[in-house]
């Protein structure tokens, strides 16, 4: 009984054995391992008088090397930096291309719209609309297009007479060669778009 007086009103030493305390500022022991956890309350006070054999093990105290910022190093963002700028000079020139690709579809989609119906108004007309005179006209006024179509090289839906074109121009009413006319489409240089490819 003494003993636990005496005990009780000791002070606690900071780094007394306590098996099953689980208590910050009280260190768990086990003596198979010879190692004590200690869970500090005060990280700049290291482990001391630990029992004879024990060593600390991950305590909440922060050694000078935990203390480090962990960051990443200049090299490894150079390597990083690399790696992208290769992926770039990859992916890059296959997107350069996209928007003449995509101009391209678009105008061999309208040629081929356009013309199905100046074969409609034919058919249905039994004569050629007069492209060069009204412009779209017959076709519009008739319903056979909603409004002028407009060509995505050049954005403009002018028709000129065969041979005669230019970058403003839009479009190109031409004889096939066989008596009947066609309709063809203008690149942004002012040539005539050339559907063989």
């Amino acid at each position: 009984m003494k003993d636990e007086q005496s005990a009780s009103t000791a002070p606690r030493k900071r780094w007394a054995l306590r098996t099953s305390c689980r208590w910050p500022g009280w260190p768990t022991y086990n003596p198979r391992f010879k190692v004590a956890v200690i869970l500090s309350m005060n990280p700049k006070q290291p482990a001391t008088n630990l029992p004879k054999g024990a060593q600390p093990m991950n305590t909440l105290t922060l050694s000078p090397k935990t203390n480090r910022r962990n960051a990443f190093t200049l090299i490894e963002i150079l390597i990083v930096v690399v790696i992208l700028g290769i992926l770039a000079a990859v992916v890059v020139p296959q997107f350069t291309n996209a928007a003449d690709d995509a101009n391209d579809a678009a105008v061999r989609s309208q040629l081929q719209t356009l013309r199905g119906q100046i074969e409609l108004y034919r058919a249905q007309q039994t004569s050629d609309p007069d492209l060069l005179v009204t412009g779209w006209d017959d076709l519009t006024d008739n319903n056979y297009l909603m409004l002028d179509p407009s060509n995505p090289f050049t954005g403009s839906s002018t028709i000129a007479a065969g041979g005669a074109s230019d970058a403003n121009d839009g479009w190109i009413w031409r004889d096939n060669g066989n008596g009947t006319f066609g309709l063809y489409a203008v690149t942004a240089a002012g040539a005539e778009f050339d559907e063989s490819n």
